[in-house]
């Protein structure tokens, strides 16, 4: 079943990534501003912060792309693909603040929920390319 989502859905989904996205470019600038001139400009909340940013800047640009590759539509499981995506890059930022923190139990978690993208983004993409094929 190849559930495509509507005009509606995808701008507003365009209007929550430009809010999303002028978020963390305002907190990253600002932690930046913050720390650099308090002398710490190698703080690991900078680090954090641009590790954040980085991931959420790649992944809008492939939400876009994505969009325009496939004439403003795309489906259900291609936004779960590129959603998964999402989510590992913040995993790692996740993971980095949790090292800088010594928390055994976070390190952890956000370690297996990294690794666990990496199986559900395999059968999301098997299942893209299964729902290719049927096509």
């Amino acid at each position: 079943m190849n559930y495509i989502l509507s005009k509606s859905h995808i701008k507003m989904l365009k209007i929550i990534l430009g809010i999303w996205t002028a978020i963390i470019s305002a907190l990253t600038v600002s932690t930046i501003c913050v720390f650099v001139s308090k002398g710490g400009y190698n703080h690991p909340i900078v680090f954090f912060a641009c590790i954040l940013a980085i991931t959420t800047y790649i992944n809008v640009y492939r939400f876009f792309s994505m969009v325009y590759d496939n004439n403003n539509q795309i489906s259900l499981l291609q936004l779960k693909v590129w959603s998964m995506l999402f989510v590992r890059g913040v995993f790692v930022s996740c993971v980095y603040l949790s090292f800088y923190a010594m928390n055994i139990l976070a390190i952890i978690s956000f370690s297996l929920a990294y690794i666990a993208t990496f199986f559900c983004n395999y059968y999301l993409t098997k299942a893209v390319n299964n729902e290719k094929q049927k096509n």
